[in-house]
């Protein structure tokens, strides 16, 4: 059995990976092939054999994620409107680690560039629903918002669970800002308020301690 083919995806996701944790601290024009190859453990005719430069790492990477993105914007029934929350989630659980370097600070406005100039618009929203002039405008607010949101949440830490944050964006599509502020205060309120007196009795002892 030829085990090369194998072999050489392993060196090539390697090379990949190397280049993705470098592309979540800088920027591609400070990153160099002898960064990727020592990072990643292989020479630089290793790294040649697979890649022109660091660019081509990139286009690779941003088409990685931009074939099944087109796929699903294209195919799902209004999904402008409707994004399908598991498939966003499960899409995310499997492009993590590519994710969070396009997503990233240097990476975030090229590849939302090659996005947009990836999704045909046209097939982006079912056919007579809306204005066509319009189909443009929404396309980007769908883009834009999705990846802000998806940045937001890197920049925070990823405080919220990531299924949370998808279903969030599913809801703000569905549902619109204000329908899910309105949950959102809901759920506030169905959080029990501290019991007042409990709280000054700990006040009390903590005085007495000091």
């Amino acid at each position: 059995m030829n085990k090369q083919p194998k072999i050489t995806r392993k060196t090539k996701d390697a090379i990949i990976h190397a280049f993705l944790s470098l592309y979540r601290e800088k920027s591609i024009e400070k990153i160099t092939v002898r960064e990727i190859t020592e990072l990643s453990g292989f020479s630089r005719g290793t790294f040649y054999r697979h890649f022109q430069d660091v660019y081509e790492i990139r286009d690779e990477v941003e088409e990685h994620l931009i074939v099944p993105l087109r796929e699903y914007l294209t195919s799902a029934e209004n999904s402008l409107l409707a994004p399908e929350s598991e498939k966003m989630k499960r899409f995310y659980r499997e492009e993590k680690v590519y994710l969070e370097a396009v997503l990233g600070e240097y990476g975030s406005a090229h590849f939302m560039k090659s996005l947009r100039e990836a999704v045909p618009v046209e097939h982006c929203i079912e056919p007579g629903i809306c204005d066509e002039s319009l189909i443009s405008y929404l396309t980007d607010f769908r883009i834009a918002t999705t990846l802000t949101l998806f940045q937001s949440w890197m920049r925070n830490g990823e405080d919220l669970d990531a299924d949370r944050l998808i279903s969030l964006i599913h809801d703000l599509y569905t549902g619109g800002f204000s329908a899910c502020l309105k949950v959102a205060r809901e759920d506030q309120k169905k959080i029990p308020e501290p019991n007042r007196s409990s709280l000054k009795d700990e006040e009390r002892g903590s005085g007495n301690d000091a």
